[in-house]
């Protein structure tokens, strides 16, 4: 099954994934804010608002983020 998966996650250009405690986001352009309450980032030229409690940074690697919080919501601005 995760095989399935990973073939069809490589071909995308980016990809957000929610998890249990937060999220992951691969191959965005810009974070362009972030605070405990609310991420603003840019993938492909779209901005992305991400509304939650206790958001925090935890992992940045290239272009991908680790993201832990309780994630609310995830609306295209």
């Amino acid at each position: 099954m995760f095989e399935i998966l990973k073939s069809y996650l490589k071909k995308e250009s980016f990809y957000i994934v929610l998890i249990k405690n937060g999220l992951y986001i691969k191959n965005y352009s810009k974070l362009l804010g972030i605070s405990d309450e609310e991420l603003l980032i840019e993938i492909n030229k779209v901005l992305y608002r991400i509304k939650g409690s206790g958001i925090t940074l935890t992992k940045t690697v290239g272009q991908e983020l680790a993201i832990k919080g309780s994630i609310e919501s995830i609306v295209v601005v």
